[in-house]
């Protein structure tokens, strides 16, 4: 391409004619034209140059990426737990790239480990437009000690390990030992390099314009000597997000000036770091965007009515359909901190401090003592992201031709209806199922005709590709349990277990004496019931025995083989014998009296008969009942004839896995407390998950509270549709 200076040389001439440096009077206007073309063709060639330029530096650069990074925040109704409690929690995910609620996020998984870091439970739960929330049942076994809980999803795996919240739980029969020396657990998945190297240039921002995006960059003639010609790069980033980049020609200058759009910052600290062409980081200088964009939240009025403490909250004017969850606690709790909160954990983790800084040069100043830490960033991704669980498995089935046979999946709880192929190894899977946990649901084999076929069906314990890992990778041992400042004993405060919860033998006794009523209350009409034993078949215990073996367990009962005889009979052991010698029982079936021939009762087993009633004495059976009777009833419920008598029905299951299922309304731990000292330091008022504007645009809080309820305050996180960030500790006054 030819210099633009060339075209202008056979244009330009020394005469002047009506105003216009020109050949002749005739191409006056037309030269002109075509100078305007040619400086405007030579400013976008330029242009496309420098793109070119800047595309093929963050093609090749190894610190960035523009990956969809998930950031992980966890806000719970406390800090401090009673073995045996509830965590109730509400998690965050945020879009890193965007910098708003992340949309890619469906599978959130929590890992509790314990105070040696072991796995001791896992739980998956569904995000909606970034946010999910629930509760985790605490073991009441559990020792005190410090604990965590990792959120982690498949598709973070890629990046970096999951992000850790810590909580403290106390077993009133145990206390804390604050002198034992425990690790930390390690927060991230790559060694980090330090990037902190010899400034080779001087980036300088002009504090006095508060939000500028103006920069001079200076160096010394040393440096501009050795890379004069070349072509620097100048990033504005936060951590690994690239928000805009620039190419620089170094000539003989010492200053050059440097501009980016003020719209281009992200929140919170931002970084400049100068590149070589090599990728070599040249200088690096830190700021912070003065124009963060953050919501807040206030209390507008308040009303106490009997038990009810009513509050409505206002927000900012910049805030979109904002979602929020709130603790609400007693004004002297010692139950939760203020440190961990969402804007230090997606802006900055000096957020709090900084944002109380009024003067702007103290702010700089603490940004420039930061150490500038970059990862190289993967370029592969391994891990595929998430969205519901899958459900695999096998078919057994005698039928032997299936060409084009299908399986299907049917669930009224979590409202589904799928079909999926049936493979040639006689194997299934459905992916991507949204399948609440406990539920059940049906499967079934289609034949080519959409007909049920006979089929069992083996599942696979692989419900998700996420791994939690066994243990967490251990830091350097630090003593991070803080001591009690008063002692807490089982006698100061008591959990007593909910009304609903009975012990498993409670269960399975009254189980047994409800059955009992039940079998006796329907067969109160037959003879001698008054004199008659019911013996009813335990589902599991008796599996595969032989009805002629249980008869023989049950006291006063004999079975006895004849010789040359292939069917047993049944004697008393009980009571003289009868004028004939012997003491035969009168055995029938369903009521009918079999004789003594008990062979058609060959191969039952006692699981085939409902009950098994014993009169031993025969009462109300006349001569025939002399030596006692005992009648089998055999069983006609659905599903033991399903089982029996195998039908062309779908087969009922019930998940092993799962998302699992929230509560919509907080339940307060049973705590009793023998002071009211504890009951402030230690109980809890309220927790709200998912606390929406309403048809005011206001936030609308029922809490209850006690005539002689003391102030409260309202811990808030929460974000808007948008990503704006929102936290708030507010004190209320009850009076």
């Amino acid at each position: 391409m030819k210099p633009l200076w060339l075209y202008l040389f056979f244009i330009i001439v020394i005469n002047k004619r009506n105003g216009f440096w020109c050949l002749n009077k005739k191409i006056t206007m037309k030269n002109i034209l075509l100078i305007i073309v040619m400086l405007i063709s030579n400013g976008i060639l330029s242009q496309t140059t420098e793109k070119e330029l800047v595309d093929n530096f963050i093609n090749k650069n190894p610190y960035f990426n523009n990956y969809q990074e998930e950031l992980f925040f966890l806000h719970t109704n406390k800090e401090t737990y009673f073995s045996g409690e509830d965590i109730w929690f509400a998690a965050y995910i945020y879009d890193k790239l965007n910098e708003k609620p992340s949309e890619i996020t469906k599978n959130l998984h929590l890992n509790l480990y314990d105070f040696n870091f072991k796995l001791i439970d896992q739980k998956l739960f569904y995000v909606k437009e970034g946010k999910a929330a629930g509760q985790l049942k605490l073991l009441e076994n559990l020792s005190s000690g410090t604990y965590y809980i990792e959120m982690d999803t498949n598709w973070n795996r890629n990046f970096k390990k999951g992000t850790i919240s810590e909580i403290t739980i106390i077993n009133l029969n145990n206390q804390l030992d604050s002198s034992k020396k425990v690790s930390k657990p390690a927060e991230t998945k790559s060694k980090k390099i330090d990037t902190k190297t010899e400034q080779n240039f001087l980036i300088h921002r002009n504090v006095e314009d508060i939000n500028t995006a103006n920069f001079k960059i200076k160096s010394i003639s040393d440096v501009i000597d050795k890379l004069k010609g070349n072509t620097i790069y100048a990033v504005l980033h936060k951590n690994d997000i690239l928000a805009a980049c620039a190419s620089i020609k170094i000539t003989d200058k010492k200053y050059y000036n440097l501009k980016f759009n003020s719209e281009s910052f992200l929140n919170g600290a931002n970084t400049i770091s100068i590149f070589d062409e090599n990728n070599i980081i040249l200088a690096q200088s830190t700021f912070w965007n003065f124009e963060t964009k953050t919501g807040s939240v206030g209390v507008l009025s308040k009303e106490k009515k009997r038990d009810t403490l009513y509050i409505r909250l206002d927000h900012s004017k910049n805030l979109l359909n904002p979602n929020l969850s709130v603790s609400i606690l007693n004004a002297k709790s010692e139950l939760i901190s203020d440190v961990p909160n969402i804007l230090n954990s997606f802006i900055d983790s000096d957020f709090t401090k900084i944002n109380k800084t009024k003067d702007y040069k103290e702010i700089n100043n603490l940004l420039t003592d930061r150490k500038i830490n970059l990862n190289k960033t993967t370029r592969q991704i391994i891990y595929e992201n998430e969205a519901g669980t899958k459900l695999k498995g096998k078919v057994n089935t005698k039928t032997e031709v299936l060409e084009d046979f299908k399986v299907s999946l049917i669930s009224e709880e979590n409202e589904l209806f799928l079909v999926t192929n049936l493979n040639k190894d006689m194997s299934f899977e459905f992916d991507d199922l949204y399948l609440n946990h406990p539920t059940k649901y049906k499967l079934a084999l289609l034949n080519s005709q959409g007909e049920i076929e006979n089929a069992s069906f083996y599942i696979y314990n692989n419900f998700y590709n996420y791994e939690a890992t066994n243990f967490l990778e251990v830091e350097k041992e630090t003593n991070n349990i803080k001591p009690l400042e008063n002692n807490i004993f089982k006698n100061n405060i008591i959990l007593k277990p909910e009304k609903e919860v009975v012990k498993l033998k409670e269960v399975i006794l009254n189980s047994h004496v409800d059955k009992q009523k039940n079998i006796r209350e329907k067969y109160k009409n037959i003879i001698g019931v008054g004199f008659t034993d019911f013996y009813i078949p335990d589902d599991n215990l008796a599996v595969g025995v032989d009805i002629f073996f249980y008869l023989q367990t049950i006291p006063g009962l004999r079975v006895y083989y004849p010789p040359l005889s292939s069917a047993p009979i049944v004697l008393n052991t009980r009571g003289p014998s009868s004028i004939t010698g012997t003491k035969l029982v009168n055995v029938k079936l369903d009521g009918v009296p079999m004789g003594e021939d008990l062979l058609p009762l060959t191969g039952f087993l006692t699981t085939d008969f409902e009950v098994i009633m014993v009169n031993l004495s025969g009462a109300g059976e006349g001569l025939r009942g002399s030596n006692g009777v005992v009648n089998l009833i055999t069983r006609i419920d659905n599903d033991y004839l399903s089982k029996k008598h195998p039908m062309k029905t779908a087969k009922p299951k019930e998940t092993l896995k799962g998302f699992e299922i929230s509560l919509e309304n907080y339940k307060k731990p049973n705590l009793m407390f023998d002071d009211s000292w504890l009951e402030e330091a230690y109980g809890t008022i309220d927790w709200i998950p998912n606390l929406k504007t309403d048809i005011n645009n206001e936030f609308l809080l029922k809490i209850p509270v006690s005539t002689d309820q003391k102030d409260i305050k309202l811990i808030i996180n929460g974000f808007d549709k948008y990503g704006i960030l929102i936290h708030e500790t507010i004190k209320i006054s009850t009076n």
